[in-house]
This record gives structure tokens, sequence and C-alpha cells, in this order.
């Protein structure tokens, strides 16, 4: 797999201009090659005019958002090769990309439902990806966390049934966290008191291929 830069951002909708600014400001400074945003909240018009602000060099892949929730968005640069849309549903974009080397690898960008029965459709649907046998690469907000360290304030019970579906999945087939620096939580629900919860529902993992 070619050495590439790639960004995922829980953007929490496009509609505002600092946020798009911000999306701009994130691929200038980092120049990344690939550059994926969850939750863009944004219906199929708004998205194709949002990738339309970028240069010829990029290239694109959108999921529509549902109303007001979901939405992928994922653009990538011509340099990186060979970008191909193999499959999408609501919830998953996947993309097959090659370069100038025989390897193929997949790359998915996730937006999970907080629902647990969409939750468990979704491992499903990507243990079917997984059975591609190619390297793989996983990354955005899966709205679940893997064990009881990766959740502070409230009950560990809140959080449990979810985190069992998702640790088998990442279990079964064979995946392993790319690890992080900094906070060690990507959400809070901005309650205050006792009521205040932060989590770990961002993240990137992959296979060992």
């Amino acid at each position: 797999m070619n050495c590439l830069k790639i960004i995922c951002w829980n953007c929490k909708g496009l509609s505002n201009l600092m946020t798009t600014c911000r999306i701009k400001s994130m691929m200038k400074d980092h120049q990344p090659d690939i550059m994926c945003l969850v939750e863009t909240r944004a219906n199929e018009h708004r998205a194709i005019k949002f990738c339309d602000k970028f240069s010829k060099a990029w290239e694109w892949a959108v999921i529509p958002a549902q109303g007001m929730s979901g939405g992928i968005i994922t653009l990538w640069k011509q340099r990186v090769g060979l970008v191909t849309p193999i499959a999408y549903s609501l919830f998953s974009l996947h993309l097959i990309l090659s370069s100038e080397k025989p390897e193929e690898w997949i790359l998915s960008v996730v937006y999970n439902s907080q629902n647990i029965h969409c939750q468990k459709v979704l491992w499903r649907d990507l243990s079917a990806i997984s059975s591609l046998r190619l390297p793989w690469i996983l990354m955005g907000d899966f709205n679940a966390i893997l064990n009881s360290e990766e959740h502070r304030g409230g009950c560990f019970n809140h959080y449990s049934i979810k985190a069992k579906h998702f640790a088998d999945f990442v279990s079964n087939n064979q995946l392993f966290d790319l690890g992080f620096f900094g906070t060690p939580y990507t959400w809070c629900n901005n309650q205050n008191g006792l009521g205040r919860r932060w989590a770990r529902l961002d993240r990137a993992i992959a296979n060992n291929s």
C-alpha cells in the first residue's frame, strides 16, 4: 500500500460557512491525498455543490444524508491512482484504490447509526467486504466503543451491548486499531454535572493484510 495522507473528520454538517472554511484550511495546511467527511447532513445536490468548489485535481464520491442525519463525502486527488467505488449504503462508502503497484486495497468510510439493529446490519455488511481478502482500512464515526475504557461518565451499561457487537466484528475480521494521539475521547454530550459523558466513537482500524 502506498504511503498516503488521509484525513477523516466528523464535520457535523456542511451548512455552516465556518465549517467549509475549516475544511479548506485543513486541506491547505495538511495537504491530504484523501479527505473523508462524515455526518455532512447534506443531500445530493448540496454535497455535489460542495465538491464542485474544489479544483479539477480532486474527484469524489458521495452518500447523501437522510434528512438531517448522516451523509458521507470522500474526496481524493487524481495522483492517488485509480479509485473505484465498489459499494455503498446509508452508513458506509467503500472504495478500491490501485496505483502503479499491482496491489489493490480498500478504504471504507463509516458513519454508523446509533440504532443497535442498524449497527448489527452494518457489521454484517462490512464482514462481506472483509471476504475480499485485500488490505483494508476503515475509518469514521462508528457510534460504538470497544470496551469500558473508551468512555467516561455515566454507566458502561449504556454502551455494553453495542460494544460487544463492535468488538466481535473487529475480532472476527482480524482487525486492529491504528491508535491515536491526543484526547482519548472524540465525543461529548456537552451536558453539565453528572450527566456529562465522553466516549471514543471515531477511529481508524485495519486488517493485517
